[in-house]
């Protein structure tokens, strides 16, 4: 090949494509990861009680910065799991030690980032209830954040259900449409 350099296997050859394989593992976690979808829950409540609480921009910081670690880290995690699962097939304990370890370094940033919520919003938090119910009665609308945490909790019960038995993943859809435009037509 000339002009050019060739991707290697598994490589994006441009930035739109580089773009696309990260919204493809994004879709692909958010499909099969019911955990990823219950830390969004958690963060939607937080931010809702932020909100409600009139948080100082230094707060609001602290709190994305906490939230987004315990998601990045279930990300790498997942991707940890999948890279022991391709390395082997049969069990072996230092595999399952690996995938605990990541796990666990999972629970342990949600635990500190539960205790950064409650740290940075302090006694705020025991307000939550009385605002809850001013909010029922006065300002509705400002229940609407609890919409989504409650969409995101009850569907990772579908995830889980979903994904028991590993579904086969399904091709990206420009690998269907080449697929469909080599068939013949009938």
């Amino acid at each position: 090949m000339t002009g050019g350099r060739r991707p290697s296997f598994g490589r994006a050859g441009t930035l739109a494509e580089s773009f696309r394989y990260a919204w493809a593992g994004f879709r692909w976690i958010w499909a099969t990861e019911a955990n990823m979808r219950l830390h969004f829950a958690a963060a939607t409540l937080l931010f809702t009680a932020a909100w409600w609480l009139g948080a100082a921009s230094w707060q609001w910081a602290v709190l994305i910065l906490a939230a987004g670690m315990v998601i990045l880290l279930e990300w790498l995690n997942t991707a940890i799991e999948g890279a022991v699962d391709l390395a082997t097939e049969e069990f072996r304990p230092l595999a399952g030690r690996v995938k605990d370890v990541a796990a666990g370094a999972v629970l342990a940033a949600a635990l500190l980032a539960t205790l950064t919520g409650v740290v940075v919003l302090g006694e705020g938090l025991l307000q939550l209830p009385g605002l809850f119910l001013a909010h029922a009665r006065e300002a509705p609308w400002r229940l609407w954040p609890l919409l989504p945490a409650l969409y995101f909790a009850v569907s990772s019960l579908g995830v889980r259900r979903a994904t028991r038995d590993e579904p086969v993943p399904r091709p990206p859809a420009r690998d269907r449409r080449r697929a469909a435009a080599r068939r013949p037509a009938r």
